[in-house]
């Protein structure tokens, strides 16, 4: 979003802007506390930084649910530009955890026939119905009332949950998928995660091994 206005659209070189989300960066909020060698905004702050096709570009400040800083002026006169969030060098396209706990990535890849816990937003409307800002706490959990499926590759896995991420606010949703037997294996696993007629963008993926 525009940094300035929080309107969503198109970015700009040297635009301003925001990102909201969760576990973007450290839970307290911090801004920028140091300068480059040559007086510039730096790349990263407390771990996170924004890439826009891989320039980092200057942060303004981080925190777990929304960061900010400015477009690199390296994207002019391109028609569109990939954006990826790091927070602890893991890339916001990976938005899912191993059985043990770590974040599923090249370097740390799930076995299939485990449960790989995953995590998406804009499940719509839930059972119990969704009460804005609420944190998910309590025995009864909400759940999606659109039936969600997830396919790796084109292989349908079963869902064992799909509903919200205790602790976390309304609208971070939930899935943990057993991996098939007969997945295939390697680096960047694609995966679609379809909640109803919605899906997630088909450039997500996992790694498996």
């Amino acid at each position: 979003m525009n940094g300035a206005s929080f309107a969503s659209g198109a970015v700009a070189p040297g635009q301003m802007f925001t990102i909201f989300g969760s576990n973007l960066g450290p839970s307290s909020l911090t801004y920028h506390d140091d300068l480059s060698w040559d007086q510039r905004f730096i790349g990263a702050i407390n771990g996170t930084e924004v890439l826009f096709d891989g320039v980092p570009a200057p942060m303004i400040y981080t925190s777990s649910g929304q960061v900010a800083g400015v477009v690199p002026y390296e994207v002019a006169g391109k028609t569109s530009t990939a954006v990826q969030v790091l927070y602890e060098g893991v890339a916001s396209d990976s938005a899912a955890i191993n059985t043990g706990g770590n974040h599923n990535s090249a370097s740390d890849p799930e076995v299939r026939g485990n449960t790989l816990v995953m995590f998406a937003t804009g499940e719509g409307q839930t059972t119990p119905t969704g009460i804005d800002g609420a944190l998910a706490i309590g025995a009864t959990l909400p759940m999606p009332k659109l039936p969600v499926t997830v396919k790796i590759v084109d292989i349908d896995a079963t869902v064992s949950y799909a509903g919200a991420a205790p602790g976390e606010i309304a609208g971070v949703m939930q899935i943990n998928v057993v991996i098939p037997d007969n997945a295939p294996t390697g680096a960047a696993v694609p995966v679609l995660l379809r909640v109803g007629a919605a899906q997630s963008p088909t450039n997500t993926t996992i790694a498996i091994k």
